[in-house]
């Protein structure tokens, strides 16, 4: 009976370890909030000169998204603590990024011609299979619509530009990942948009 319950509090001594030892790395790894660089990269490729036959563009963005938050790190279980926000404004990323594009297009940009209202959603990450091969997955949801100098609407899409990258192992869920997986899902926004005969014929690119 002696040799019984000592081996249950050996037991119960280890459980109480175990957790403690859990407990303090998890504490290690808790930090309460972060931020991610979001940065367009624009694609390599010869920039087309100005075409003076193009009307100018404007792009403005509105940011409806119902949080700053785009993704949260990882604890040492694979469970979510804290947040992770943007270090530089969203919109003004994606406005830059669509300012570039338009650009190597041939564009000018300016006022005097076509609007591109773009109207953020979501941008946001996550991590999927923590525990095993984990994956940051990352989408943005834009509203464009392209507006003439009279104030009609002459083209409205909703994009989605997504993005999935590998991440080693769980451990690694930090904002490292977040912030490539971000600027990628960006890109693919962008992408998108730029491909679509309809948005560049509102623009009066001819096909």
């Amino acid at each position: 009976m002696f040799k019984a319950r000592s081996r249950r509090w050996s037991l119960r001594s280890l459980g109480r370890y175990v957790f403690c030892v859990i407990s303090a790395l998890m504490l290690t790894q808790c930090v309460p909030s972060r931020e991610v660089q979001v940065a367009y990269q624009a694609p390599m490729r010869t920039a087309k000169d100005p075409d003076p036959k193009l009307k100018p563009v404007t792009v403005v963005v509105v940011d409806k998204r119902p949080t700053t938050v785009v993704g949260h790190p990882l604890g040492f279980i694979g469970e979510r603590e804290g947040t992770i926000t943007s270090a530089d404004e969203a919109s003004e990323a994606l406005k830059k990024a669509f300012d570039i594009d338009l650009k190597n297009e041939g564009f000018t940009i300016g006022p005097g011609g076509n609007d591109v209202v773009l109207t953020m959603t979501h941008f946001e990450s996550q991590y999927v299979h923590p525990l095993f091969h984990t994956r940051a997955v990352a989408s943005i949801g834009v509203e464009v619509k392209v507006r003439d100098a009279a104030g009609s609407t002459v083209y409205s899409a909703y994009i989605v530009g997504q993005a999935d990258q590998e991440a080693e192992t769980h451990f690694e869920g930090d904002e490292t990942w977040i912030s490539d997986v971000l600027n990628a899902a960006m890109d693919d926004a962008v992408t998108k948009t730029l491909s679509d005969p309809a948005f560049m014929s509102a623009l009066g690119v001819k096909s």
